[in-house]
């Protein structure tokens, strides 16, 4: 994914981490509810892995696997050991890279979040609204235009573990049919 510009000031958004990492967001949704969510990021395979919400004490019931620059992503079940291909559109982070591509978003300024700098930018589409990027790549804030916000609570720049990047072994494709159950 190319950098973005900065409209009129030739400076660089890195839409994409170039470093493992996994970030633990806390989330306001638009209705005022709060929670957790995490993603994180493995360089090597160059995918990323979302977890919406954080279950208390065990990995949580499902994710979102995505690879940087596709517009498809897997949803993984494990209490079903199934996996889901979801259509384009299903990458929220897709948005984002194409948002910061040459010359579309404009820099706001930089601030600091979960203590890490990053560059807060807005996005063209005024439903995006604004992300913040850190140097390195990370995004470690975001805000919709109708108010949803995750920002970076916790921040783990160690190696990430690649076989938390892959659909388990054993782990059968379903389709959206098999999720939906039949009245008897």
């Amino acid at each position: 994914m190319a950098p973005a510009l900065a409209q009129g000031r030739g400076e660089r958004a890195e839409p994409t981490p170039r470093i493992d990492v996994a970030v633990t967001y806390a989330t306001t949704g638009a209705d005022g509810s709060s929670g957790q969510m995490r993603i994180a990021f493995h360089l090597a395979s160059g995918t990323f892995r979302v977890e919406p919400a954080i279950a208390a004490g065990g990995p949580p019931p499902l994710y979102i696997l995505a690879r940087r620059g596709q517009d498809r992503a897997v949803m993984v079940m494990e209490t079903r050991r199934a996996f889901l291909e979801l259509d384009a559109g299903a990458n929220m982070l897709r948005d984002i890279e194409v948002s910061l591509a040459p010359g579309r978003a404009t820099r706001l300024g930089t601030v600091r979040v979960a203590n890490l700098p990053c560059t807060n930018w807005r996005l063209p589409e005024p439903a995006l609204g604004q992300a913040c990027i850190s140097p390195r790549g990370v995004l470690l804030r975001r805000e919709t235009a109708e108010g949803v916000v995750m920002e970076a609570s916790f921040v783990d720049l160690r190696e990430q573990d690649g076989e938390l990047f892959r659909i388990p072994p054993g782990f059968r494709a379903i389709s959206i049919d098999d999720m939906v159950e039949t009245p008897r």
